[in-house]
This record gives C-alpha cells, structure tokens and sequence, in this order.
C-alpha cells in the first residue's frame, strides 16, 4: 500500500487511478485487522490526502500521533498532510516534533519543513533548508520541486528556472500541471499559486 501511495505522491505512477485503487483496497484490508495501529492510520491519512479529503486526512494523522506519539514518521505524515490542508504552521510544529524524536532523520523531513516554510511565508529560510540538502546531494525530485517553488515566489525567476533544469533531468516528462493533482491543495487559489510559481520555474 505504502509502494502504491508513494508511485503516485512522488509522480512515478504510469496509472494514478489505478495505484490509489490497489492501495485503498490493500489499506481496507490492513484497517478491518489492525484498526488501532498508528503506522496502519498514518498510511490512511497519505491515502485521504491522494483523495482529495483532507480534513479526514488529517484527522487520520492526528489519530496515527495519539497511537504512536513517539513515532518520527506519523508526526512527519501529518505535517505534510497540514502542508496541503492550508495549514503551514501546524505542519511547522509537526515536522518540527518530528525532527526533535529523529535527529537523524531523512532528507525528506527537510523537504517536508521547507515547503511548510515555504507555505508560511519564510521563504529564504525555506531556501537556505533546501539547497543545503541539494549541496550535500539531496536531490529528490521533491527537494527540486520545493526549492524551484520558492526561488519563483520571490521572483528570482533565473534561480527557479536553474532548478527547473535539475528537475527535467531527473524526469524529462515532468509537468506542473500534472504535478500538483497529487495531492491538490485544499484551496482553489493556493493551488493555482503552486501552478504559476512552477510554471515560472519553466515546469
């Protein structure tokens, strides 16, 4: 269910339908077994986000933390669920949590607080997060996507189309318009934001 969700969050799904259908009946499955298993509900809040629910998303996610308060992962999971519900500082708080229980932890939970960063307005802070991980080679697809969003939103339009290069590399077919349907924001006007600022980034 994970591998479903994730071909269609990070756009390598050849058939978003069909991966959210495999994963959703995978995830009807695991829920009817283990109904109070945090890491069971942090998949089902990923899983509502991809549907476009996301008051249940996050819902979900705030149930998975209250299961597995100690685990990095569930506050991760919602603070990037609280990113697309038009919430960025309740994402900063989550994945900030996140952070402090894995100090260790993976190149995505930086991507994550940048685009809460981002989402908040803190732009060069999110800048600086994110081309520290890209000098280190940090360099999802995601990270790219982020940053290139950020360089846009303060209009330094040539950083953002640099970044809109790496990205192209890394996936020759990429296309903003198909990339912010998975998921969408909860606003109609803040996605049509994410829209232009990659569109800016020649994405």
């Amino acid at each position: 269910a994970w591998h479903a969700l994730l071909n269609v969050r990070f756009g390598s799904s050849q058939s978003p339908e069909a991966d959210l259908r495999e994963a959703r009946n995978h995830l009807d499955v695991i829920l009817r077994r283990r109904p109070d298993d945090g890491m069971s509900r942090a998949l089902e809040g990923l899983m509502l986000l991809l549907e476009n629910d996301w008051e249940r998303s996050v819902e979900a996610g705030l149930e998975a933390t209250r299961l597995l308060p100690g685990s990095a992962d569930v506050w991760a999971v919602l603070a990037h669920s609280y990113t697309f519900a038009g919430e960025p500082d309740r994402a900063l708080e989550a994945i900030d949590r996140a952070m402090e229980l894995s100090p260790g932890h993976p190149d995505f939970y930086n991507w994550i607080k940048g685009r809460a960063l981002r989402l908040s307005g803190s732009h060069e802070p999110a800048i600086q997060l994110l081309e520290r991980d890209l000098e280190t080679g940090g360099n999802a697809i995601v990270q790219l996507v982020e940053l290139a969003a950020a360089y846009a939103a303060i209009d330094r339009v040539g950083d953002a189309r640099r970044i809109g290069r790496l990205v192209r590399q890394i996936e020759p077919n990429f296309t903003a318009s198909e990339w912010v349907l998975h998921p969408s924001m909860s606003s109609h006007d803040m996605q049509s934001i994410e829209f232009e600022l990659l569109s800016k980034a020649g994405l």
